[in-house]
């Protein structure tokens, strides 16, 4: 089984952090067992709210329910917070990014369009569904981006995206596109703030930001390795770095939206695959299959939960950290923050 043992490194700050006493307190240790071999199980460590998902992934919230897409099938799903029916809003196509707010999901999608016998071409199409179901609809047609999308985001007014090279945007209801940002290196993962948009370039090892109403990009932080997994608050941006491409080592930073000088707020960790943040704490999963959090003020990393399977896409709201875990059947999972 993938991720069954704690690598030396992670085994070495799990026991500083279980010695300290914050590890979560679904995790358990078994009697005699030495620190590298704490267990968290899921039936003790969360909830499963899906299980045989396929694939699941950017895992999105709106109050109510919980929303992922399942890579394997293309399908766009919803879940209850308080339980129901699982709910497939839309499936078929290679799927990709997830948003959503009030009323719709959105998401891209990727369709093969016949245009002779011996030709067929791949078409980038921007969706939309209601969350309370329905036909999904297509918003734009995205075939002259430089690549595929990389990441979406939604505010009242519009949506966002990147793929390659570029930061973009189109109103909620459709209509012409207004590029943001141009000539950017992988800006893979995007966040929306009040004013601004912000994003990392995963191979220009920068944080920027843009006037969501256009403007001159601006650089928040140079000389971030591998900068992905952006976040934003009312005051900082949060974002990981790896220690070189082959992503060994990660770090949690963190800085002023309006710039100043980038902290760490923690480091040497495991190759991290999601980040989230609320009010009082940054969370994240990692490649060991660990959920961790730890304050946005700085402090001591706090184990949630081990031996996940694939652990990857996160999020939390008032009360719960949610996550989905790729391998073995795939699952969508929930336990308090």
């Amino acid at each position: 089984m993938k991720n069954t043992m704690l690598n030396t490194r992670a085994a070495a700050m799990l026991a500083a952090i279980i010695g300290a006493g914050t590890i979560g307190s679904g995790c358990e240790q078994r009697a005699g067992e030495v620190p590298e071999h704490v267990v968290c199980y899921a039936s003790s460590c969360g909830v499963v709210l899906a299980d045989e998902q396929a694939w699941p992934g950017f895992i999105a919230l709106d109050g109510a329910n919980v929303y992922w897409l399942n890579a394997s099938n293309g399908e766009v799903m919803k879940y209850p917070l308080d339980g129901g029916a699982l709910t497939v809003l839309d499936e078929g196509d290679i799927s990709w990014g997830l948003a959503v707010d009030a009323t719709h999901v959105y998401w891209t999608s990727n369709v093969f369009v016949y245009i002779s016998a011996e030709e067929e071409r791949r078409r980038t199409r921007l969706m939309k569904a209601p969350i309370g179901g329905g036909a999904p609809v297509i918003i734009a047609e995205l075939d002259e981006v430089s690549g595929d999308p990389l990441d979406i985001e939604v505010d009242a007014r519009n949506i966002y995206w990147t793929d390659d090279e570029t930061v973009m945007k189109i109103p909620i209801e459709g209509g012409t596109r207004v590029i943001l940002a141009d000539g950017q290196r992988y800006p893979e993962d995007l966040e929306v703030g009040a004013d601004s948009v912000y994003w990392t370039n995963g191979v220009g090892d920068s944080v920027m930001k843009v006037p969501i109403e256009g403007g001159t990009p601006v650089v928040l932080a140079g000389e971030q390795p591998y900068a992905r997994h952006i976040e934003v608050d009312a005051t900082s941006v949060y974002w990981t770095t790896a220690q070189n491409q082959h992503e060994v080592t990660h770090s949690v930073m963190k800085m002023p939206i309006e710039g100043g000088t980038p902290v760490v707020l923690a480091d040497k960790l495991a190759p991290i695959a999601g980040l989230a943040v609320d009010d009082a704490s940054v969370y994240w999963t990692d490649l060991d299959g660990a959920v961790m959090k730890m304050p946005i003020e700085g402090g001591d990393p706090a184990v949630l939960a081990l031996r996940q399977t694939d652990a990857g896409s996160i999020a939390v709201d008032a009360t719960s950290v949610y996550w989905t875990n790729s391998y073995y059947g795939g699952a969508v999972m929930k336990m308090p923050k």
